[in-house]
Formats: C-alpha cells, structure tokens, sequence
C-alpha cells in the first residue's frame, strides 16, 4: 500500500520482496518496476539493482546503457557497489570499449569506500598488469586489504598470488 502512495523506501522493499519472492511469488519484471519508481526518486539502493537488472537481463531486456546510467546515478551517491560495478563494465568493455585505467578509477573509488570486492578487482588488475604495470607486490597488499574487509573468497587470490609470484 505505501508503495504504491509513492513512498520511495517502501517502492524499493516491494522490488526486493518481488526479486527475490519473499512472502509473494518471484516477479523480475514486477520488481524492475518497483525498483524504476524508487529510483527515479534517487533512492541510492534501488539505482544499484535496477541498474543490475539491467546489466543481466532480469525482468527486462538487457541493456549495458541503462546499466551504466543507472550504475552512475548511485555511484554520485557514494554507492561502493555500484562503483565497483562501473568498474567491471569498464575491465570488460560491457557496451562501452574495454577501458583499464577507468576501471582502476572507478575500483579505487569503490576500495575508498570499504568494498572488499574491489579490493580484490584492484589485486586482479595489477596481478594481470591491465592498465598498471604488473605487481605481484601491489596485488597481494590488495588481496590483503579484501580480506581485512572480510572478502572471503580473498584468501585464494593470497594464495594464488604467492604460488605465481614466487
């Protein structure tokens, strides 16, 4: 009820009730809509999953512009997720060209935030010397930082860099 008076917190709960089927029947297409309302009106979290819908095809037709758009629109909130997002659009060139330094942008911006994803997107970059100069050194402190943010998956990218680095 409050959702469909126009409140924005409320709107962005229905989409994420409707994503992911709690307490109704799973919807991705009833949940972009709600998600399109609480964004329109700037609510930061909705921005993000729009934008993910988008990104993947859930609920509406794939498209990387509105990914990107929408993507941008939470990233000027300071949204951590959604920065490292703009990052992975720009590491692999998702309906724009494949860009490094843009993606090490905007990963650092995402790492300043306390995303430990990005953290590790910042090790994968210099590990791979993909717009940077390759760093087995860089790339561990990162791999570090994303643990200490508790990233789990972190410590197999510690492991992996000390075998390869060595």
């Amino acid at each position: 009820k409050a959702a469909k008076q126009g409140h924005i917190h409320a709107q962005y709960n229905m989409g994420i009730k409707l994503r992911i089927g709690k307490g109704i029947n799973q919807d991705n297409e009833k949940a972009v809509h709600w998600y399109l309302k609480a964004a329109q009106n700037g609510q930061v979290s909705a921005q993000s999953n729009l934008a993910y819908m988008y990104l993947y095809g859930l609920g509406i037709g794939l498209n990387y512009r509105e990914a990107l758009f929408w993507y941008n629109q939470a990233a000027k909130q300071g949204d951590a997720n959604a920065e490292n997002s703009l990052g992975m659009i720009y590491q692999k060139g998702l309906g724009v060209e494949r860009d490094y330094k843009m993606a090490i942008n905007w990963f650092e911006k995402s790492a300043k935030n306390g995303n430990g994803m990005a953290c590790k997107n910042l090790g994968i970059m210099h590990m791979n010397g993909w717009g940077v100069r390759r760093s087995c050194e860089i790339a561990t402190k990162w791999y570090e930082q994303a643990k200490k943010l508790g990233y789990v998956k972190a410590a197999f990218y510690l492991k992996d860099a000390k075998l390869s680095c060595k």
